[in-house]
């Protein structure tokens, strides 16, 4: 959020980097061999950063071909709930991050945008011209992470040198951030359905880009698929 803060019928609020789930303590309410469910209500600490009725449910599904992650937002209340939400999942290297490139399943033509001062802002035109790979190298992330708006791939892959590589499947997440710390011994494939706010945000909520507008009672779904190869 532009300056840790947004406004909502015309009250302010204090946010989070990241929002508050990431910090949140979830509860376990379903357990199998294959399948966990955790659960996120809303609780008078949640209100006081983010003043709605919600319930968020994640979904971890080993299948035999990978990882499926699911979520599910859940409106009890009669109003409207604004939300957005985005993943992170990282993925350990085996050898130096030259060793690797990313892939988009389609040819992509993208500005490259980043994270200046917590905000949103283009770095550079046509990173991508209707291009699918970016070689990654130890100094790609130094300023931070890349991110691309309104991808047209459903999927990215992680390739290494020597030939092994690993999908993740989207889930038609319209945003994606690639990220690591430098020098560390992973890289991060993140689909979001919202990107951070930039200077000339107004600062109201439902402003945000990318908030989604949830009616009363109503569900949401989306998630990502995680498939691994090896040769």
């Amino acid at each position: 959020m532009k300056n840790g803060v947004y406004c909502f019928n015309g009250k302010i609020y204090e946010m989070p980097l990241h929002g508050f789930a990431w910090t949140s303590e979830f509860t376990c309410t379903e357990h199998e061999s294959d399948r966990v469910v955790f659960a996120l209500k809303d609780s008078s600490k949640t209100r006081r950063v983010y003043p709605f009725a919600f319930e968020l449910l994640v979904q971890f599904c080993l299948m035999a071909t990978g990882l499926s992650v699911e979520y599910t937002v859940i409106n009890p209340s009669n109003v409207p709930l604004w939300f957005t939400l985005g993943s992170h999942p990282a993925f350990a290297l085996q050898s130096a991050l030259e060793n690797y490139r990313l892939r988009f399943s389609k040819d992509e033509t993208l500005n490259l945008y980043g994270i200046r001062n917590n905000l949103l802002e283009k770095i550079q035109d046509q990173y991508l011209c209707n291009e699918a790979v970016i070689p990654l190298h130890k100094d790609l992330f130094n300023d931070d992470a890349l991110i691309f708006l309104n991808i047209v791939s459903d999927a990215v892959t992680l390739e290494a040198q020597n030939g092994t590589s690993i999908t993740l499947q989207t889930g038609e997440a319209p945003h994606i951030g690639f990220w690591a710390k430098p020098n560390a011994p992973y890289v991060c494939i993140e689909p979001w359905y919202s990107v951070d706010e930039t200077k000339d945000h107004d600062g109201q909520l439902m402003h945000r880009p990318g908030i989604i507008r949830l009616p009363g009672k109503e569900k949401w779904r989306a998630g990502y698929t995680v498939l691994p190869f090896a040769t």
